[in-house]
């Protein structure tokens, strides 16, 4: 369903470095940040999309998974998409960095999509 590949190299965007940076404090219990206050502050910013309205990620945006998907209550990058096939990076998975590449119809269980 997924292909995973582990990033080794140095990020060149701000948005990537940011997006890491978060997952690091995260993991180390320095931020807590839960699903549904990432849900909730794009929500409040008018930036949040759900899955249910089609809407065609792009590079930058966060994608918002819940509890039943197999990344379990997550959140990952959004680095390419087109024709409903995406490429995320999401830190914080297994104590690594990932990069997973699927079809968004055959995953279940993600939220949204939270707009650059």
């Amino acid at each position: 369903m997924t292909e995973q590949r582990t990033a080794r190299r140095r990020p060149r965007y701000r948005w990537l470095v940011l997006g890491l940076v978060v997952s690091a404090l995260v993991a180390a219990g320095v931020v807590g940040v839960r699903l549904w206050l990432v849900q909730e502050y794009y929500q409040s910013t008018g930036r949040f999309t759900p899955i249910a309205a089609g809407y065609q990620p792009r590079t930058g945006d966060v994608l918002l998974y819940g509890p039943a998907s197999p990344f379990s209550q997550h959140t990952n990058i959004v680095l390419t998409a087109g024709d409903g096939v995406v490429t995320t990076m999401g830190g914080n998975e297994f104590g690594d960095i990932r990069m997973h590449r699927f079809d968004l119809a055959e995953v279940p269980d993600i939220v949204g999509f939270g707009r650059l």
